[in-house]
Formats: structure tokens, sequence, C-alpha cells
């Protein structure tokens, strides 16, 4: 029994590194788990075989639209979130981009659920996924409106991340000024997304709502998509 408990282990492992990190490199996916490259490739064949895992054009391997829908049915079961559904999805119709609803959590931003629009398969963040609070328009929403002590450590992402603090800090006083953030590129060179804080009774930030997708697509859309931003907003607005 050792063996096969060994080995679900390590293909948990995979899907964890998938959900939280986005796609590697069945090389990246070795190094990551700890694993010699021969056993991850064992591994990806055996999620592939019960299509939990799936090639990009890239040669990287991703999740799923299997493993994506199991993942809707999980989440659909609980009270949680289930008020924040229909608003995400309304925003992901209005605008056809993927909405997100994301939470603070120990220096990062994490992804609680989403309603998919274009262009998913490149988007790095996913229910259940983290990103470093100085990277993405959720992340950054909140960043603005936490106290230092909870911004955790910069993570450069691609070479347009912000993680000078001197740079953070000012794109923090932004935000705090217009009421949302845009993040172009910062987190996957070709996406851009446009977010806005979720605020408490005392102005603390309790969650983040945004809007991503390609970089053409966001240039067309960011007049249009911003109203439809604030009325999600709005609507889930504890305050």
């Amino acid at each position: 029994m050792v063996e096969p408990i060994k080995s679900l282990a390590k293909a948990h492992a995979v899907i964890e590194l998938l959900r939280v990190h986005g796609a590697r490199t069945p090389s990246e996916i070795a190094d990551l788990i700890n694993v010699p490259r021969s056993s991850a490739y064992r591994l990806i064949e055996g999620l592939r075989a019960v299509d939990l895992v799936a090639p990009l054009p890239d040669g990287r391997i991703d999740l799923s639209q299997r493993w994506l829908r199991l993942a809707d049915a999980s989440r659909a079961a609980r009270d949680d979130w289930k008020a924040a559904r229909s608003v995400l999805a309304r925003l992901a119709a209005e605008t056809g981009l993927t909405a997100y609803l994301a939470v603070p959590r120990t220096g990062s931003a994490v992804c609680v659920d989403w309603a998919r629009g274009r262009g998913v398969e490149l988007l790095i963040l996913r229910p259940g996924g983290a990103l470093a609070l100085n990277a993405g328009a959720a992340s950054r929403a909140l960043r603005a409106h936490l106290p230092d002590e909870e911004h955790g450590d910069a993570v450069a992402y691609t070479p347009f991340t912000l993680t000078d603090p001197s740079a953070l800090a000012d794109d923090g006083a932004a935000i705090r000024a217009r009421g949302y953030s845009l993040a172009a590129e910062d987190v996957t060179v070709g996406i851009t997304s446009l977010g806005m804080p979720l605020l408490g009774h005392r102005g603390e930030a309790v969650a983040s709502l945004s809007v991503g997708g390609l970089s053409a697509d966001m240039r067309d859309a960011a007049e249009t998509a911003l109203p439809s931003l604030q009325r999600a907003a709005s609507a889930l607005s504890p305050r």
C-alpha cells in the first residue's frame, strides 16, 4: 500500500502546483515537487489518462477543463460564496472578461470564485490559487487597503511586475485615490486586469473583484468594463 499512497501524494502535489501557480513545463514540475524528471513525466501521463491535466501548445502542462468543472461543482456546494456567483456571472457576461472574487490571506490574494470569459486558458489565477499582493489587479486593489505588515514579500512574475517599495507605495496611493487598480501584464505577458476592493465598515479590504483578459481586449473594454465592475462591487460590498 505504501507505493500507491506515495504516488497519489505526488499526483496531488502536481495538481496543487498547477492549481496555485498555473501551467508549468514537465521539467519545472519535476524541480518544484522534487522528483526525477522521469517520475514527473509518469505522473503527468497518469493525470492525463484520467483527464485532470492537459498539454498546452507551448509544451506546458495545465489543469484540464474537466478538473475546472469538478472545481466548479465543489464550489457550487459551498454556501459561503453562493451570493457572489450570480454577480460574477453577470459581470463576465457584460464584459466578456473573466471575473474574479479574491480575499486576502497572509501576504497574498486567494481566488475564491470566478466566472470565465475569453482566453481563460492563458490566465494564471484560478479558484484556490494565489498571487502575491504586488501583482495583478485583484491583489493590488487589496494591498492598497491593507496595513504594511500584511503586504508580504513582492514577487516578480514578469518584467512588468512592480517590486520596488516606493513604486508600490505610489501605486497604492493612486488606487485609493481613483478607487480601482489597473494591472498591465504584471502576472502574465499579454494579460491585463482591472480590480476594485470591497471594503468593510472600517475601510479595511475584505475582498476584491476584478476582470481580466487579453490586453488587446482590455484596451477595447476598459471603459465599458469599469462601470460594470463598479456595479458588481456595490452589489457585494459589505459597507
